[in-house]
């Protein structure tokens, strides 16, 4: 995920003599804490275990985004903050580099998921609200609305019931705000009504 040559800068206080030196060599890498600042205008401030990113430590790319957190081997893992300079954020549980486990993402435009990642992917149980004010909770695969689920429009109206890769299908039941209810089946991307209820 993230190429670098290490380059180290000690504290000026280091340099002064007026204060310990944060890391030590062993067999040619580097352990301890420790500043890096690469070729392509990115940097690490953090800890290092064998010259790799390893506990606790932020990277900060020449854009601006960022990434703060734990590591483990160069990647991200554990609990940590991914801010892009475009706005995206994520927070949440990383493994292996990408987002894993609970985790909520916010996007530029103001859209907000809070559920399970697998693989860097929303998939599982969570919530996203859009925009728009329309809200989904229920179940994700492949990023995508799939399973049971619940989408509350901005009027206060709701749909519980199958979805399908970001489509409703099959049964379900409408609910509007005046309290009136339906259920209905999708066909050809239609919902045909079968009963009021």
């Amino acid at each position: 995920m993230l190429n670098k040559n290490l380059v180290l800068s000690k504290s000026q206080q280091d340099v002064q003599g007026q204060g310990p030196v944060n890391f030590q060599w062993v067999e040619s890498f580097i352990n301890g804490e420790a500043s890096s600042a690469f070729p392509d205008g990115s940097s690490y401030n953090g800890s290092l275990k064998e010259g790799r990113f390893h506990g606790t430590g932020t990277f900060v790319w020449a854009d601006g985004s960022r990434y703060e957190g734990q590591w483990a081997s160069d990647l991200p893992e554990g609990e940590g903050v991914l801010l892009l300079s475009d706005g995206y954020r994520y927070e949440g549980q990383w493994q292996a580099g990408c987002p894993e486990g609970e985790g909520t993402e916010t996007l530029p435009n103001g859209g907000r998921y809070q559920g399970r990642w697998i693989k860097g992917v929303k998939s599982g149980s969570g919530e996203f609200n859009y925009p728009n004010g329309q809200r989904y909770n229920g179940q994700w695969e492949d990023g995508l609305c799939h399973g049971h689920g619940v989408l509350v429009f901005s009027d206060g109206s709701q749909y519980e019931g199958e979805w399908r890769e970001n489509n409703m299908f099959g049964t379900g039941v409408l609910s509007f705000a005046d309290g009136k209810k339906c259920r209905g089946e999708w066909v050809n991307e239609e919902f045909k009504i079968i009963e009021m209820l």
